[in-house]
């Protein structure tokens, strides 16, 4: 089995006030790009030791480097514009809005290789990389008849962009990357009544697509070269679960679990009943599940003995040992600055991850 990361998350953190400050300041003209770069590491150096000090045995750098989703991709693969006027994020994949893909895709720089020279001096056996997925990607950036594009459909986009995705991973993994992860939220976007309809409007058959994309996404990571033993890990979004008919989560976990051949899927559960937990029957042996139970907005020390029940339901269909704890989703997207307010409560929430899995792995941790 992979390395075990008990006490996990999804890998976007809040923007601290002194980093948000330092963009503004760059981008008026008034900071240097060292300058900056210097702000960005102080900002991660503090965001891996609470994380640390939290208990949590996978760590991020918060994407702190990120002005958004997808402003690094851009940067670094021909073909893609940048148009928050013209162009809106009707998309349902979670991803920052306003980009498009106007020619052929080709990579002319590392995606995130400069993310991680400071995390392998901080954190070397436990931080964590996360791309967006090949199929998020297309549902964010394939705009129909709106834009001329080379690619006919975001199926065509979608499998333009695995390869591209699969090369960083496989170089971040001969970097001795630890672990990496690919974010999907255009899954539940797929099965959400608004989105799906708008899906049909452009010809496309929602099961039909969902099938596709979560095929592009296992072949991103089918075979990945890891010479050192990285972890890769799939997180499944929740983008308009409660409009969803029942079952169709589900069904749509089960064939995820099935399909992927991550070590690792990071799943969100409001762990209200046992039945939530029915599709980590899917999970095939020697795989993990992340359960995301932990409340973003209002979890404190006082929940952990209702988490740790939660734990206990999701343990009649799985075995404990192939389960681990994160918060239910990223703290923001990246580039969200945070409100002291917010930022405190992010602190809280993390200490209530590590301790959960502290206390339910014990010293498994």
């Amino acid at each position: 089995m992979a390395t075990v990361f008990r006490a996990d998350h999804v890998g976007s953190l809040l923007v601290p006030e002194a980093l948000a400050g330092a963009r503004a300041e760059h981008a008026a003209g008034r900071l240097t790009a060292a300058r900056l770069r210097a702000a960005e590491d102080q900002a991660i150096e503090a965001a891996v030791t609470q994380q640390q000090v939290a208990g949590l045995t996978a760590i991020s750098d918060g994407q702190l480097r990120r002005p958004d989703s997808c402003a690094a991709l851009a940067a670094a693969i021909e073909g893609i514009v940048h148009n928050p006027t013209l162009i809106t994020a009707e998309d349902g994949s979670g991803l920052a809005g306003g980009y498009a893909v106007t020619g052929p895709l080709r990579p002319r720089a590392r995606l995130v290789a400069g993310e991680i020279e400071l995390l392998h001096r901080l954190a070397p056996q436990s931080f964590k990389i996360g791309l967006p997925a090949p199929g998020s990607l297309a549902c964010a950036m394939f705009r129909g008849a709106k834009i001329t594009s080379p690619y006919a459909s975001i199926r065509d986009l979608a499998a333009a962009f695995a390869p591209i995705v699969r090369q960083e991973f496989e170089a971040l993994a001969a970097s001795a990357v630890p672990y990496l992860q690919l974010s999907s939220p255009a899954y539940t976007a797929l099965l959400e009544p608004g989105y799906r309809s708008r899906m049909e409007a452009m010809g496309e058959d929602p099961d039909s697509l969902l099938r596709d994309l979560i095929a592009v996404d296992a072949a991103a990571l089918e075979g990945l070269q890891r010479p050192g033993g990285t972890t890769t890990a799939l997180r499944v979004g929740i983008k308009g679960r409660s409009l969803q008919p029942p079952g169709r989560h589900a069904a749509m976990l089960e064939q995820v679990l099935a399909t992927v051949p991550a070590d690792r899927f990071l799943i969100e559960f409001r762990g209200l009943s046992a039945e939530e937990f029915g599709p980590l029957r899917a999970l095939p042996r020697g795989k993990m599940a992340v359960l995301g139970l932990i409340d973003n907005q209002g979890a404190s020390l006082a929940d952990i003995d209702g988490v740790l029940d939660q734990i206990d339901l999701a343990v009649q269909f799985s075995d404990a040992a192939n389960l681990a704890i994160s918060p239910q989703r990223g703290f923001g997207a990246p580039g969200i600055a945070g409100t002291t307010a917010a930022l405190a409560r992010q602190r809280t929430v993390l200490e209530v991850t590590g301790e959960v899995a502290r206390r339910y792995w014990g010293i498994e941790l």
